[in-house]
């Protein structure tokens, strides 16, 4: 498949975005974008930019589900007890599917526009929503919907993830973990979450004082404050090795 829908809607909202007016930016990372032909717009080069910051965690990594630094802390990186409880319980004796690990993946940059009312919109998660990849999560806890059709693969060295007609919506260059592959591989499914201040990419406040410790709670804390605020999308996804 050619993947004409992904394309076709991030043109109507790059379209959109040059048709409202924009708002204030969140600080995501700046990227250079090259272009054949005319000279695209910024809407433009913003919304057909795929390339995205992407995390990939176990589930019920404390990043995931750390409360605040008053929670009795485990080592970074460990699932948290009640995680592991739920682990033992899937892996268990009879049951030997793993719980199906997480993608994080932040695009490099956002395209706020308002509308007639004044309501702030960013419209890459409106669209990806709009065509067919789950819904907003209001918690890092929320249960996520399927995303019929849609898949994430290993390609090119990095993670992507596509929709049912195998239009590219989103690829992260990193390598997942052994461990985070297995577990992707027994349970034949991705919980993936796209949006903004998932936790991936520190705050100015952090890479202004490289010695300050980016550590799961705070990037546990900004997810869920990006949740409440509407900057997140997830869905389950097909795992295709």
């Amino acid at each position: 498949m050619s993947g004409r829908r992904a394309k076709r809607q991030r043109r109507e909202a790059a379209t959109a975005a040059e048709r409202r007016v924009p708002t204030g930016r969140l600080p995501t990372l700046s990227r250079p974008v090259t272009a054949q032909g005319s000279e695209p717009t910024e809407a433009q080069r913003i919304a057909a930019d795929t390339e995205v910051v992407g995390r990939a965690l176990p589930a019920g990594h404390p990043a995931l589900t750390a409360e605040d630094d008053a929670t009795p802390r485990q080592a970074e990186g460990e699932p948290t007890a009640e995680a592991a409880r739920d682990a033992d319980e899937v892996t268990g004796p009879g049951h030997p599917v793993r719980p199906a690990p997480v993608l994080l993946c932040e695009p490099r940059r956002t395209l706020m526009v308002t509308d007639g009312d004044g309501a702030a919109t960013e419209l890459q998660i409106e669209i990806i929503v709009q065509a067919g990849f789950g819904g907003r999560v209001a918690t890092p806890a929320s249960a996520v919907d399927d995303a019929p059709g849609w898949t994430l693969s290993r390609a090119d060295g990095g993670l992507e993830l596509r929709d049912d007609e195998d239009g590219l919506w989103a690829r992260a260059e990193i390598t997942a973990a052994p461990e985070w592959l297995a577990a992707a591989s027994s349970s034949g499914q991705v919980v993936v979450l796209y949006g903004f201040r998932l936790g991936v990419v520190p705050p100015d406040v952090h890479l202004a004082n490289p010695g300050q410790t980016y550590t799961d709670a705070l990037r546990a804390a900004e997810l869920r404050e990006s949740c409440a605020g509407g900057w997140v999308a997830g869905a389950r996804v097909a795992w295709r090795s």
